[in-house]
């Protein structure tokens, strides 16, 4: 390229050779596309998170009417042991009495 900086006495600063000045007016160009990306991605993943927040929340619900369902399933199988104990002894009772009746 052959573009060298200069020192500008008079200004005290430095002089940037516009080859510079148009790889720099190149690259900003060539940034907004980069910088949409970025932005797309970042939506992107915004996103994701909240349906990842949204399975955890249908997760959780699940999870709380499985408990509750068990629950009810565990109850109901200690209501179908006594039922199933009293009709046993209700029946021996019934022999019992049987027996004794065919005794007298």
């Amino acid at each position: 390229m052959g573009a060298r900086l200069a020192f500008d006495r008079g200004c005290h600063a430095w002089k940037v050779p516009s080859v510079f000045k148009d790889t720099e007016k190149r690259d900003a160009v060539h940034m907004q596309p980069s910088m949409a990306a970025l932005e797309e991605a970042q939506k992107a993943i915004q996103q994701l998170f909240g349906k990842i927040k949204d399975i955890k929340d249908k997760a959780e619900k699940s999870e709380q009417m499985v408990k509750e369902i068990t629950r009810d399933i565990k109850q109901l199988d200690h209501a179908k042991r006594h039922l199933t104990t009293s009709i046993t002894t209700l029946n021996h009772l019934h022999m019992l009495a049987g027996g004794v009746d065919s005794l007298e």
